[in-house]
């Protein structure tokens, strides 16, 4: 029994995700699939393909690797702590946005696909006016300081200003070349706040 290009596709994406304890619907594995396909084939190849009915399951609207049958709790509870820490982060976001250089606040890493755990920090990125990088990062640590989370140490609900960019960088020179598919994930998972 042999595999198509699409079992493959679909397979990486949830072994990637498997990585981060994070089962997938089905419209997940569709958007995260980087080639054309329709839903319809990729729901019909989740469905019926022999190939990967042998290395995936389906249990209340989640794919996930065989044996992780307990993901979908997993990710059911962290849906809850991530809505905890979005508002959090929202409310830091509506006071960053009167720093005149901040162009955009996003949420970043777990928090930016709902997979926060609950004794996570709450990661940001940043995009400042080209020019005053230096300026806003130095305005967002003291609000930061002033709304009385953490900004140095990974502690819980900690506000982590890690990641800053200039408006218009080129960000794909970071990337691991070309097919570096955390970089894919990475940038197409912020949560614009």
């Amino acid at each position: 029994m042999s595999s198509s290009n699409l079992d493959q596709k679909i397979l990486e994406e949830l072994v990637y995700f498997d990585l981060f304890s994070y089962p997938l619907t089905t419209l997940e594995v569709w958007q995260n699939i980087t080639d054309k396909y329709s839903y319809t084939e990729v729901y019909k190849q989740l469905t019926s393909s022999p190939w990967l009915t042998t290395r995936v399951r389906f249990k209340q609207g989640f794919w996930f690797l065989r044996g992780r049958e307990d993901l979908f709790l997993e990710r059911q509870k962290r849906y809850r702590a991530s809505k905890h820490k979005l508002d959090k982060a929202r409310r830091f976001a509506r006071l960053a946005k009167f720093i005149p250089w901040v162009q955009e606040i996003s949420a970043c890493n777990s928090l930016g696909f709902l997979n926060a755990q609950e004794e996570n920090d709450i990661d940001f990125f940043i995009i400042a006016r080209r020019g005053r990088i230096w300026s806003t990062r130095f305005f967002m640590i003291i609000l930061a300081k002033c709304f009385g989370r953490p900004t140095s140490v990974h502690a819980k609900d900690g506000l982590c200003l890690s990641f800053f960019a200039v408006s218009g960088a080129n960000l794909k020179k970071v990337a691991l070349g070309s097919d570096d598919v955390y970089f894919r994930h990475w940038i197409g998972e912020q949560l614009p706040l």
